[in-house]
Formats: structure tokens, C-alpha cells, sequence
């Protein structure tokens, strides 16, 4: 299955989480203006129809002020209707501003009736009612009153028309805010229903490789040591699951090495209590060897006390290692040239009968180790590899490691080793060998240990083997700052 990363999806959906938000409040706010201006419009349109009844209502006023003449019959309410007739047109100009353009023409109308009802009160009814010319008087007012009436029909259509458009503007204003809640409700479903999916997603990324670790976690317990994470789908976690994998790994190797060691700790305990016994009786039969070989006169005999004291000896070498494998060297630590060290090995090493070279590159560092220690792990070391690639070249190579450490590493070219041989290669008793005892090994790796150090065996790339002998801190700390 493909991997994935679960950070570009988180980013992805909470960009798509706040870009709904961003939409929905964008909206609201737009819509809510918009319900604000209109809302503001219908109470503007309001307002211009209050102002239109009231011209019809100041139109009326003006013709009370007349008639109020027409019955007293003197010029007593003329400045009243004079006075009325500029609060009238005072009233259109301030009224002017509210109509719109197309709507202008009505209001022109209603100020020329005013004018021409002014005009007729003036100059016909008010001289004829001092004249007492009934006739005219009569004509007069019906002139006026006709111009009156189209005054408040026309002011009324004008109300009429404002209080239209400001029923309408409510009802667009109200129609906004029904979409507004429309919108957000929308959107905060689509959000609601998104994350619900993004929880999900995201549950499942998380969930997964948390039941496999938990799985794996119990497979372990149960006793299934290769149990193991893999590669999770979710990027991110691939380094987690690594990591937990590498840790198991680590434990793995660790609890081989422990068994390895307990086991090799039990054979430790056995082999030295079988060389205690056998080196007293060994040291004696030499020595009756010995002694009967200096009195004996029969050349034949001589040789037969010879060899058997030559086995005697090599069962007392075994003897030996055997203690040295049992117990805990003691180190005389000195300083000591690596390079020089080397090259002294690879003389004592050397066979001029054999067409093998041995060949030497050993950075030269001061080390603080046992010389003679360590002179007899890679004697063992080199001796092995010679062995294993008797027509080929050895190499012996010596260089600087962290934490102010060394390696050495012995290289050959021979067969290499088995899986099995590698695993079991430090067991005492175990050997490749059909002359070998089994113990040089072990001995090493009990010195390497005892150094603080660890002797390792690897595959060489391109066949045969490579011996590591790791020795960390073995350097002398002016000799590594230089």
C-alpha cells in the first residue's frame, strides 16, 4: 500500500476546515451588511412616506387658511396663509433631497399646484371676496380647490410609492437574513460532516499503528521474539516503527549475548574445575617423564618418553588456556605503540617456508593496554587467517575509532564462515578446525573483554573474513587530541 504523509493531510483538511469557516463568515457578514442596508433603506423609505403624508396634510393646511377668508370675508388670515405657504414649499425643498430623480417630477408638481393655489388666492379670491364679487369668488375657489385636491392626490401617490419600496426593502432585508442563517448553517454542516471525516481519517492513521505495536508488544511477551512493526502506511510514524523495530532488535542480540554468556560462564566454571584437577597429574607424569628419559640408555625408548612428554605438554597448554578462559586476566596495563605492536605480531607470525605475505598498516598511536595481552589475541588472530587463505595475503590493520578508541582488524581471503560458525565461533570446543582445540577464541575473547573492549566477526565484502577487536578509551587522551 502506498505511504502516506499525515502531515500534508492535516494541513490539507484544516485548510479546508478554516477556508469553509473563512466562506461562511464572509458570507455572513456580507449578508449581514447587506440585511443592515436594507433595513436601512425601508426605514429611509419610511420616513420620505411620513414626510410625503405630511406635505398632503400642510396642502390641506393651506387651504383651510384660504377658505378661513372665503368666511370672515377680510384680509385677516392672509399672512397666516402667506406664512403657511413658505412652511409649504420650506417643506418640499427640505423633502426634495429623499425622492428619487425619477420620482422628482411628482414633487415638481405638488410645489407648482402650491404656487398656482397661492397664485389664485392672491390675486382673484381676495379681491373679490373685498369686492364682495361672489361670482368670481366662486370660480376662484373652485380653481383653487381643484388644485388642492391634486396637491393631496399627488402627495399621497408619493407616500404611497415610499411606503411601497420600504415594505419591499423589508422584505429583501428579511430575505438576507434567511439566507444568512441559511448559509451558516450550510456551512457548518459541510464543516461538521468534513471533520467528521478528517477525525476519522485521522483516527484510523493513528489508531493502526498504535493496535500493530500492541500486537507486536504481546507477540514479544508471549515469547515470539521476531515479531515486528514493518513499515506503517503514515511517513511520520515510519521512523517510529524503526526505531521500536531497532529496539527489539537490540534486545534480541542482547538476550542472545546474555544466553551465550551464562552459557559460556557454565563451561567456564566446568573447564576450570576440570583443568584444577588435571594440571597436578600432568606436572607429575612430565616430571617421571623427564627423569626416566635422562637415566634411560635405549635410543628408541628415549624417543617414545620424548613424545610422550610432547603430548603431556600440549595437554598442559590446553590445561592452561582453559584456566586463562576460566578466570579473570589480570592486566598490566602500559603504554604502548599500536603500530609497533603489530608489526611485532606479523614477525612472529611469519613463516619464510610460506609464500603468504602478511601485510601491515597500523596507525601509530600510543595505547594504554596489555602489550603481551594483546600480542596473543592477534598471534591467535593472524595464525587463524593464514591458516584459512594459505595462498593468499593477510592484512593486519590498526586505526583510530570514537570515544578515544582503536580497532584492530584481521583480514583474510579464505572461505569464510558459516551463519552457525559465526553464532557459536567463541564457544570453547568449538572449532572449524581438525587440529584445533577450540579454546583460542574464547581465550581472545576473554582478553578483548577484560580490556573492556569486544571482539567481533563479519563477512568480508568480496569473500573471506574480517576479525574486529574493538578497544574504546584505549587511546591516551593527549595522543587522540593530536
Amino acid at each position: 500500500m502506498t505511504p502516506y504523509h499525515l502531515r500534508a493531510q492535516l494541513r490539507m483538511a484544516l485548510g479546508t476546515l478554516v477556508l469553509l469557516a473563512g466562506l461562511s463568515a464572509a458570507g455572513a457578514i456580507l449578508t449581514s451588511v447587506a440585511c443592515h442596508q436594507g433595513r436601512a433603506e425601508s426605514a429611509r423609505y419610511a420616513g420620505a412616506a411620513r414626510q410625503a403624508i405630511e406635505l398632503g396634510q400642510l396642502a390641506r393646511e393651506q387651504y383651510i387658511h384660504e377658505a378661513h377668508t372665503l368666511l370672515v370675508r377680510d384680509r385677516t388670515h392672509v399672512e397666516h396663509h402667506d406664512a403657511w405657504v413658505g412652511k409649504f414649499q420650506a417643506a418640499i425643498a427640505a423633502f426634495r433631497p429623499l425622492v428619487p430623480a425619477a420620482d422628482l417630477d411628482r414633487l415638481d408638481r405638488v410645489a407648482a399646484d402650491s404656487h398656482e393655489v397661492a397664485e389664485v388666492f392672491a390675486h382673484e379670491i381676495v379681491p373679490a371676496v373685498l369686492r364682495s364679487d361672489q361670482q368670481v369668488v366662486r370660480l376662484a375657489h373652485g380653481k383653487a380647490e381643484q388644485a388642492v385636491e391634486r396637491m393631496t392626490q399627488t402627495a399621497d401617490e408619493v407616500a404611497q410609492i415610499f411606503e411601497e419600496r420600504a415594505r419591499n426593502a423589508e422584505a429583501r432585508a428579511e430575505r438576507q437574513s434567511w439566507f444568512t442563517m441559511g448559509l451558516v448553517a450550510l456551512t457548518s454542516a459541510i464543516a461538521a460532516i468534513f471533520g467528521l471525516l478528517v477525525a476519522r481519517r485521522l483516527w484510523g492513521a493513528f489508531i493502526g499503528p498504535v493496535d500493530e505495536l500492541e500486537r507486536v508488544a504481546r507477540e514479544i511477551t508471549r515469547g515470539n521474539r521476531q515479531a515486528r512493526m514493518g513499515t506503517p502506511r503514515v511517513v511520520e510514524l515510519i521512523s517510529l516503527a524503526q526505531a521500536f523495530d531497532g529496539m527489539l532488535d537490540a534486545l534480541a542480540r542482547k538476550d542472545e549475548e546474555l544466553r551465550a554468556a551464562d552459557k559460556l560462564a557454565a563451561l567456564g566454571r566446568v573447564a576450570a574445575g576440570v583443568a584444577h584437577e588435571m594440571n597436578n597429574p600432568l606436572g607429575v607424569i612430565r616430571g617421571y617423564v623427564k627423569t626416566l628419559r635422562r637415566k634411560q640408555k635405549d635410543p628408541e625408548l628415549v624417543e617414545v618418553l620424548g613424545t610422550i612428554d610432547n603430548e603431556a605438554s600440549i595437554c598442559q597448554r590446553i590445561v592452561e588456556d582453559l584456566l586463562t578462559y576460566a578466570r579473570v586476566p589480570a592486566l598490566a596495563r602500559i603504554e604502548v605503540d599500536a603500530n609497533d605492536l603489530a608489526r611485532e605480531v606479523a614477525l612472529r607470525c611469519e613463516d619464510p617456508s610460506q609464500p603468504q605475505r602478511i601485510l601491515v598498516e597500523a596507525e601509530r598511536v600510543t595505547l594504554f593496554a596489555d602489550p603481551v595481552r594483546l600480542r596473543q589475541v592477534l598471534v591467535n588472530l593472524l595464525r587463524n587467517a593464514m591458516e584459512a587463505s594459505p595462498d593468499g595475503t593477510v592484512e593486519l590493520v590498526g586505526r583510530r575509532a570514537d570515544d578515544l578508541g582503536y580497532e584492530f582488524l584481521v583480514l583474510d581471503r579464505g572461505p569464510g564462515l558459516s551463519p552457525e560458525a559465526r553464532q557459536r565461533l567463541f564457544e570453547p570446543f568449538f572449532t572449524t578446525r581438525a587440529q584445533g582445540t577450540g579454546l583460542g577464541l574464547a581465550v581472545s575473547y576473554g582478553l578483548v573483554a577484560a580490556h573492556g573492549g569486544a571482539l567481533e566477526a563479519h563477512e568480508r565484502s568480496g569473500g573471506g573474513t574480517e576479525m574486529l577487536v574493538r578497544l574504546p578509551g584505549a587511546l591516551r587522551p593527549l595522543e587522540a587530541q593530536t
